[in-house]
């Protein structure tokens, strides 16, 4: 009779149909681990260069606040990156109480333009260093 199906039959496509679901899946999933590859790369790119740089790197949030730091910055403050983390720019880098009057990173924010200054880093034990900063 059409229509009736035996259950071979009905073994047979729910075989085929499981097969067809296991598929999609594995595709889905290799799509997803690709997705994901793509976007660790730039990640992984962004480390290396903040581990490896010589020159000092910080990234500061637009309320002053220190983000995170590369090597350079740390050895040079002879502090530990968790130490810097949170705190603000102007009272670890340069021991002031406010922002800096030529602070670069508000000129940056005003015009939407790099800015640099010449400026002294000051560690802990008063020792300082003259260095250019650039903000973007």
């Amino acid at each position: 009779m059409p229509g009736v199906r035996h259950g071979k039959e009905k073994s047979v496509q729910g075989i085929r149909a499981q097969c067809l679901r296991k598929a999609r899946l594995e595709r889905v999933s290799h799509d997803i681990a690709e997705s994901q590859k793509t976007q660790d790369e730039p990640k992984q790119l962004y480390r290396a260069i903040m581990a490896n740089a010589y020159l000092g790197m910080a990234l500061i949030d637009v309320n002053y606040k220190i983000l995170t730091v590369n090597t350079a910055v740390s050895t040079y403050f002879r502090k530990p990156v968790r130490e810097l983390i949170g705190r603000k720019c102007y009272q670890e880098f340069e021991k002031r109480r406010s922002i800096c009057p030529y602070c670069p990173g508000t000129r940056a924010m005003a015009t939407g333009k790099p800015a640099e200054v010449e400026t002294e880093g000051v560690r802990d034990d008063g020792t300082a260093k003259t260095g250019r900063i650039r903000r973007s």
